[in-house]
């Protein structure tokens, strides 16, 4: 069993994205399961069973001046508590702990919260290291395509002139570049999977 989180982690590790970093955790949690999704799909060749098993998301609320919430039955095993107005994380153990099949926090809130369950999921199988690195490669070819055709959009709307301004005078350059090396390295790595038995590349 190869747990899904490994191969967040190592994206996450090869990105440089302060937004991203930003990011509500329910929505970046959705955001990485859609670049696995793509990655998955350039992956066509895995010797590996590549389907996602156990990943869902539910979520609850509760209230201003509400302190305690019974476990839904059969919920998801992580537990996330993210204020709806300051979007502050609420920490289980200082904030919040499970008791008694209940949800108690250490004192009545003083906003609504979100309170979020969730697995990331795994995939059935043992992947090698090569595998995860081709994977967590293929999201950051799915990460860099928006911020591509964001580039290019913002290009045709503006002037020249006020292209370099907005944007820096070679940022699309960068991007595009970067994108092709990305795409180019990826397709180096699948192909080379492909000619190896199992265990991936050297």
């Amino acid at each position: 069993m190869t747990q899904i989180d490994i191969i967040y982690n190592i994206f996450l590790s090869q990105i440089d994205d302060e937004l991203f970093a930003l990011l509500r955790p329910s929505i970046a949690r959705r955001e990485l399961n859609k670049y696995l999704i793509g990655s998955i799909s350039k992956f066509r060749n895995c010797k590996k069973d590549l389907k996602i098993q156990g990943y869902g998301f539910s979520s609850l609320k509760l209230g201003v001046g509400e302190y305690q919430l019974s476990l839904p039955k059969d919920h998801l095993e992580n537990i996330e508590i993210i204020g709806e107005e300051t979007g502050i994380e609420y920490k289980k153990g200082i904030d919040w702990d499970v008791k008694d099949e209940l949800i108690e926090f250490e004192s009545p809130l003083s906003e609504p919260v979100d309170i979020c369950f969730y697995n990331n999921g795994y995939f059935e199988t043992d992947l090698t290291f090569d595998e995860m690195f081709i994977l967590a490669q293929g999201m950051i070819f799915y990460w860099l395509h928006p911020k591509l055709n964001r580039e290019d959009n913002l290009r045709q709307l503006v002037t020249d002139s006020d292209f370099k301004k907005l944007s820096g005078a070679n940022m699309l350059d960068k991007v595009i570049k970067l994108y092709e090396n990305t795409k180019n390295d990826l397709e180096s790595n699948i192909i080379a999977y492909s000619y190896k038995n199992i265990g991936g590349f050297n």
